[in-house]
């Protein structure tokens, strides 16, 4: 099958996919192997939370207040959203 993928192959497009869309087959693919690998379907949860809390880092330095503390709610916040994506991916882990 042209979008069956090994370890090395998938974490290369999950990568790749924090930069630009891939392709529809690339994405069934990279699906399709996060079912069966435990440790790629862990590697995919790291990078998304990864990105999501340098895109956070980010968005506060163009804030220009590099020193900032995290509010309750904003803390609160970033948990929801990284439990929300484990429960939602919890098969994969």
């Amino acid at each position: 099958m042209f979008w069956v993928f090994n370890c090395k192959e998938v974490t290369e497009k999950i990568s790749l996919s924090l930069d630009k869309k891939l392709s529809f087959s690339q994405t069934m693919g990279i699906k399709f192997h996060l079912m069966m690998c435990k440790l790629c379907a862990r590697y995919h949860n790291q990078v998304f939370i990864i990105h999501e809390l340098t895109k956070l880092q980010s968005e506060m330095e163009n804030h220009g207040n590099q020193n900032i503390t995290l509010s309750t709610d904003m803390k609160n916040a970033i948990n929801i959203k990284i439990t929300d994506h484990l429960e939602a991916n919890s098969n994969l882990i």
